[in-house]
C-alpha cells in the first residue's frame, strides 16, 4: 500500500513540475512558444531516458544501495545551481 501511494505521489508532483514548466514557457514569446515547447520535452525526454538508464545500471551494477547512492549524488549536484539561482533572485 505504502508502494503504491508513494508511486502515486510521485506521479502527482512530476505532472505538477511539468505543467509549472508549461506555463512558464507559454507566458513568454508568443512566436517562440511551439519551439520553447519542443525544445523542454525534448530534453525532459532525454533527461528521463538518461536517468533511467543510469538506475538500471546502478541497479544492475550495485543493487538498491547503488540506486540511492546516484539519486544521492545527482541531488547534491543540483544544489549548487539551487543556490547559485536563488542568490541572483535575492
Amino acid at each position: 500500500m505504502a508502494l503504491a501511494l508513494g508511486t502515486l505521489l510521485l506521479d502527482v508532483a512530476m505532472q505538477s513540475g511539468m505543467v509549472a514548466n508549461q506555463v512558464r514557457i507559454f507566458a513568454l514569446s508568443s512566436e517562440a512558444r511551439s519551439r520553447l515547447n519542443t525544445a523542454y520535452m525534448t530534453c525532459a525526454f532525454i533527461g528521463g531516458a538518461a536517468g533511467s538508464s543510469l538506475g538500471a545500471l546502478a541497479y544492475a551494477t550495485w543493487g538498491w544501495a547503488g540506486v540511492c547512492a546516484l539519486v544521492a549524488v545527482l541531488g547534491a549536484a543540483s544544489v549548487p545551481v539551487v543556490v547559485r539561482r536563488g542568490l541572483r533572485r535575492s
